[in-house]
């Protein structure tokens, strides 16, 4: 396969699953009805958790083709990269909470849940187009 043909399916994969991250994050914060939690914990399981998955096989089959390996910035981006993936499991297990309980009973913290993604994902661009270091 060619550099350019995984690097468009890396890239699809990461918009898909912080698209679902943002959906889950900005779901869970709102009181919603059980349907659309559970349309959500299916779209988690079908669409995010793959997306994620084939994000982190392409990523890795990539800096491995460029050999990066060794290069700061990308040990920085691998180290942001596991704490969305970290991320991505809280958002991931609140959900699964919620339905089971049923009660709407968010920690503090989930309200700046999108904040951090949206500074980890910046972040993450800034190293791999910059490449800084």
């Amino acid at each position: 396969m060619s550099y350019l043909l995984i690097k468009s399916l890396h890239i699809c994969a990461i918009i898909l699953w912080i698209a679902g991250m943002v959906l889950q994050a900005a779901t869970l914060q709102f009181s919603v009805e059980r349907r659309l939690l559970e349309s959500l914990r299916r779209w988690d399981r079908r669409v995010t958790a793959p997306a994620m998955l084939v994000a982190w096989i392409t990523g890795l089959f990539l800096a491995n083709l460029g050999d990066w390996f060794g290069n700061g910035w990308l040990m920085i981006k691998l180290t942001f990269v596991i704490c969305l993936a970290a991320l991505h499991g809280l958002l991931a297990g609140r959900l699964r909470r919620r339905l089971e309980s049923g009660v709407a009973n968010n920690p503090p913290l989930l309200s700046v849940t999108l904040a951090g993604l949206f500074g980890l994902t910046a972040s993450i661009v800034v190293l791999v187009v910059v490449k800084p270091f």
